[in-house]
């Protein structure tokens, strides 16, 4: 049922951000799609979910291949593989914690983030950007330790959601 959305519109928002990377990409791109159409229809501002956020930055990011860490379990890795090879990128090396509890994802520091990445990568991804899923996950206070260690571009779940968000509303960069 919807009568979440519908009592959601009742705050009168601008816009509504369905935020949860995993969720999003776990039935596909259009499941995704659709649900943000029909959370559109029924509150009456635009919906954007963070999947899709995400896929738009990295888009705009050199080349097309993405390195992808997360907090997840194989299971989930693979959905989000498949959400992001569906929209053309080439993910050349996938990554998972192998977390299981949401408030688990929440305690990871973000210099645990940055070991994980080395730890996995080395001296260098080997892709032309690097994707550090999960909205629940500390990636982007890790975001700019991963950029200044790896010189290429990263995208985290809150980020792509937020510059989606600032352009939507048509606010100043967030950095």
């Amino acid at each position: 049922t919807f009568s979440a959305v519908r009592l959601l519109a009742t705050a009168k928002p601008d816009l509504v951000v369905f935020a949860c990377t995993s969720a999003g990409a776990l039935r596909g791109n259009s499941y995704d799609a659709d649900l943000c159409n029909r959370i559109t229809e029924i509150s009456g501002v635009p919906t954007i979910s963070v999947i899709r956020s995400v896929q738009r930055v990295l888009g705009e990011a050199s080349g097309n291949s993405v390195a992808v860490l997360t907090p997840y379990v194989d299971e989930l890795n693979q959905r989000i593989q498949a959400s992001l090879e569906d929209d053309g990128f080439n993910v050349t090396a996938m990554h998972g914690m192998g977390i299981t509890a949401n408030f688990d994802i929440a305690q990871v520091d973000p210099l645990a983030i940055k070991a994980f990445a080395q730890q996995c990568f080395g001296s260098e991804p080997p892709a032309d950007s690097l994707f550090v899923s999960c909205t629940n996950f500390q990636a982007v206070t890790a975001r700019p330790m991963l950029q200044e260690l790896y010189g290429i571009p990263v995208v985290t779940s809150n980020h792509a959601a937020l510059e989606v968000v600032r352009r939507v509303l048509s606010i100043n960069s967030i950095a």
